[in-house]
């Protein structure tokens, strides 16, 4: 299991392509598990339109049923969806809401009543995510309705507009806030218990720090992200970088925006306050559609 681990994290690197296991510089015969493959997120978005989920591929919007009285119960303008369809989170004025369509824990329940939240996340292991926007608050995490971990550490407590992104391989956090006009953003790792739960290691890296008063960040990869100003008027530049690497500049957008949601780095989408969404495509931003919401990516 060890060498599995070792193989599964440092294989991501492409210069690597088998790992083996010395113990005093004596090497050891260590059988192969079938190495599980890193799951890579799909190309496939959700979005909230007219009070509905639609799946959203390219221009076309697929109705999905089962999810208008979620939405409607919880006057929900956000949500949360698995790749499975099987879990469901609604964010909506009183808070944030968690349903197993399909099961026998199919009802709404209200499991987090904080205020200011921001961006629901579900990941692989059906952990929901919820954080708070505001300066001395931080993440909780939820198994169906218990809340099984909490982070606030001390370098994510000062930071206010504070959106975040769980990576693809549900290893890496990403936290974005701004303190005295400068916006940061963080990663850390995640590592997890036997039974999934979730809690970050103690030093997390800055990746980045731009004059502004938030960022909007999304995962493209499991080493790659993609970010744009939040909230800040004028034509946009979203950025690509890798985790300890280099940023690259995107097409500039040419309107303040409000949202960038992306997955495997083939489809990003931009979404302006006035419900209008775009892509990109042939290295320009295609307007797809009015009237959505909120658009997302499931693990």
């Amino acid at each position: 299991m060890i060498r599995s681990q070792l193989y599964q994290t440092l294989t991501q690197l492409p210069s690597v392509i088998d790992v083996a296991i010395e113990v005093d510089r004596s090497p050891q015969q260590v059988s192969s598990l079938n190495q599980l493959s890193v799951s890579e997120p799909g190309s496939t978005a959700y979005a909230l339109i007219h009070g509905d989920i639609y799946l959203q591929v390219d221009s076309r919007s697929q109705l999905l049923s089962g999810y208008r009285g979620y939405l409607k119960d919880s006057q929900a303008y956000d949500f949360a969806l698995n790749d499975s369809q099987s879990e469901f989170a609604a964010l909506g004025k009183d808070g944030l809401y968690l349903a197993f369509p399909h099961t026998r824990s199919a009802a709404l329940k209200l499991v987090d009543i904080r205020q200011n939240l921001v961006s629901p996340v579900i990941d692989s292991f059906q952990m929901l995510w919820s954080m708070q926007s505001d300066s001395g608050h931080g993440i909780r995490v939820f198994d169906g309705t218990k809340n099984v971990a909490s982070f606030s550490p001390n370098w994510m407590r000062p930071l206010g507009n504070k959106h975040f992104a769980v990576s693809p391989d549900d290893a890496r956090l990403l936290v974005s806030g701004s303190s005295n006009g400068t916006a940061y953003l963080y990663a850390v790792g995640i590592s997890r218990n036997y039974l999934g739960v979730p809690s970050l290691s103690s030093t997390p890296k800055l990746l980045a720090t731009r004059s502004a008063m938030g960022l909007d960040v999304n995962w493209v990869s499991p080493s790659d992200v993609v970010m744009v100003n939040y909230s800040s008027a004028g034509t946009q530049t979203p950025e690509q970088l890798t985790v300890g690497g280099d940023s690259v500049n995107l097409t500039p957008f040419a309107a303040s925006v409000s949202l960038a949601a992306s997955a495997g780095g083939q489809v990003i989408y931009l979404l302006t306050p006035s419900t209008e969404l775009y892509t990109n495509r042939n290295q320009s931003w295609v307007f797809v559609r009015r009237a959505v919401q909120a658009i997302h990516f499931g693990h």
